[in-house]
């Protein structure tokens, strides 16, 4: 929103830019969110893995929103990212048609397959027209890891210990060098479990 005050004309210039990156991202947990049943995980482990990767991928739209709206280009962006989440199809269907009224067109084509009613199977298989394959659990942890959502970083590591990673002692040390002082307590608390 800072930008979008401070350098609007900036903000849509890159914006085309700055959502690919994030859609990048958003395509890359969906296809996880959708995936994570084939990584054989006890039903726990599962369900917070689906979580998180549901929660992020969430955060991660939300964001787009939030850009959107901040370049002036998507009114009213946190009701209408509201509204997406509805279970009504006919509420959801009303977003998809506001955004492709609104939204530059190249921005709507990539953002439109995640969101539109499309069937599941179409959904992946454009995912993996994108590049996008199932990945492992450890690839999966590491990228929440790198991630700049505190939650995905509390469950990589919640994770990370559970499953015994290897090197999850190491990796869990060095994500204290560059995060919030509520992380190192979780971590600290992780840390002297075993």
């Amino acid at each position: 929103r800072a930008l979008g005050r401070l350098a609007p004309e900036q903000l849509r210039q890159n914006l085309e830019t700055l959502v690919n990156g994030e859609m990048k991202a958003a395509e890359f947990v969906f296809y996880q969110m959708h995936s994570v049943g084939a990584l054989h995980l006890s039903s726990s482990e599962q369900s917070l893995l689906e979580e998180t990767l549901s929660s992020s991928f969430h955060v991660i739209l939300d964001y787009i929103f939030q850009i959107l709206g901040a370049a002036g280009v998507l009114p009213n962006c946190e009701i209408l990212f509201h509204c997406l989440r509805s279970k009504s199809p006919r509420v959801k269907s009303q977003v998809v048609e506001t955004l492709e009224k609104t939204v530059p067109m190249p921005i709507f084509a990539r953002i439109q397959p995640l969101i539109d009613s499309l069937p599941l199977d179409e959904k992946l298989i454009r995912c993996e027209e994108l590049g996008i394959c199932a990945a492992s659990v450890e690839e999966i942890l590491l990228y929440f890891a790198q991630s700049p959502i505190l939650s995905n970083h509390i469950a990589s590591a919640v994770l990370m210990q559970r499953l015994q990673m290897p090197g999850w002692r190491e990796e869990l040390r060095r994500q204290m060098l560059s995060k919030e002082e509520l992380f190192h307590r979780f971590a600290y608390e992780l840390l002297e479990q075993q």
